[in-house]
């Protein structure tokens, strides 16, 4: 499942997945980071999220949840599931999690402007 990034998103992707409760997993196979959050205590099933980016550069995430690991050693293939309700709730938080992160940008954006006090605004201060 794919995750548009806004184009105003500037936040470091790999501390605003950690503060999702994702954690970076290095697959040595692909020689590329990606994310996984643990559902329960064993190591699967997880959610699993690549940064990816388009012909244009736009960033975007795409979610999928990783039912075992892989059968073969040399092979990436698993059981996996792309487009589950499970794996759409998900995504869902974390575009929840996009908005919220914006919306505390923009007040505290609004919040560094300075004030015009009374004085001011009679004195021209």
């Amino acid at each position: 499942m794919k995750i548009n990034l806004p184009d105003s998103f500037n936040e470091n992707l790999r501390r605003f997945l950690q503060r999702n409760g994702y954690a970076t997993h290095l697959q040595s196979q692909q020689d590329r980071m990606s994310f996984v959050k643990r559902i329960i205590a064993s190591d699967y099933p997880r959610f699993h999220i690549y940064i990816e980016k388009d012909i244009k550069g736009k960033s975007y995430l795409t979610i999928h949840l990783d039912q075992k690991k892989t059968s073969y050693d040399g092979n990436h293939a698993h059981m996996g599931e792309y487009d589950s309700e499970l794996v759409a709730n998900e995504a869902k938080n974390i575009q929840h999690s996009i908005f919220n992160s914006l919306e505390l940008i923009k007040q505290n954006e609004e919040i560094s402007l300075p004030k015009k006090g009374m004085l001011r605004k009679f004195f021209r201060i």
